[in-house]
C-alpha cells in the first residue's frame, strides 16, 4: 500500500463532511491522480474523479496555491498535457514558494520533458526545503545517474544512507553507479 492509498479515502471523507474545504479537494486530487497514474483502483480513481476534485478545489479557492497544484497534477498525470501542467505548477510555486512538493512535481515534469539539468535544480531546491525527504533525494540521485553524473549521485545516496542506513534502494542505486562506470569491485 502506498501513502495515496491511505490518504485518498481520508480526503474523500473530509470533502464529504465539508464540501467547501478547497485544501482537501486539492489533496484528494493529488492522491487520486497518483492512484490513477499507477492504475490503482481504477473504478474509484478515474480521470473524471481526478478532474472533478481539481475543478472543485479551483472553483472554491482559485487563489490557493494548492488549487493550482491540483490542476497541475491533473494536467500532468491524467491529460498528459505537459506544457499546461508546467504553467499550473509555476503558478502554484508562485503562491507556495517554499513548498518542496511543488518543486518536486515541477522536477518530475522536467525529467519527462528531457530537461535533466533544470530538473536537478528543482530537486535540489526541494531537498533544501525538505532535507530528510528520501523520495526527493532518491529521485535526485537517479537524475544525476541518468545524466552520468555518478559522483554527485553517490553523494546524494550517501546522504540518504546517513538518514536511513539500511535503505535498500539507496544501496542498490549506489552499486548501480559503480557498475555504470565499470567499477565492479567497488
Amino acid at each position: 500500500m502506498c501513502s495515496s492509498d491511505l490518504a485518498a479515502p481520508l480526503y474523500a471523507d473530509a470533502v464529504r463532511l465539508d464540501p467547501q474545504f478547497a485544501g482537501a479537494w486539492a489533496r484528494l486530487t493529488v492522491a487520486r491522480s497518483q492512484l490513477f497514474f499507477n492504475g490503482i483502483d481504477p473504478q474509484t480513481n478515474t480521470a473524471g474523479a481526478v478532474k472533478d476534485a481539481a475543478d472543485r478545489a479551483m472553483s472554491l479557492k482559485p487563489a490557493l496555491g494548492e488549487s493550482w497544484l491540483a490542476q497541475g497534477v491533473y494536467q500532468y498525470r491524467v491529460l498528459r498535457d505537459f506544457p499546461l501542467a508546467l504553467k499550473s505548477y509555476e503558478e502554484a510555486l508562485r503562491r507556495l514558494p517554499n513548498n518542496a512538493f511543488v518543486l518536486e512535481q515541477i522536477a518530475h515534469l522536467e525529467r519527462r520533458l528531457n530537461q535533466p539539468d533544470v530538473a536537478i535544480k528543482h530537486y535540489q531546491a526541494a531537498a533544501e526545503i525538505d532535507p530528510r525527504n528520501i523520495g526527493i533525494l532518491l529521485t535526485l540521485a537517479d537524475t544525476f545517474q541518468s545524466s552520468r553524473r555518478f559522483d554527485e549521485a553517490r553523494a546524494v545516496l550517501g546522504h540518504v544512507l546517513e538518514i536511513a542506513p539500511s535503505n535498500e534502494t539507496a544501496l542498490v542505486a549506489t552499486a548501480n553507479t559503480f557498475q555504470a562506470e565499470g567499477r565492479l569491485k567497488e
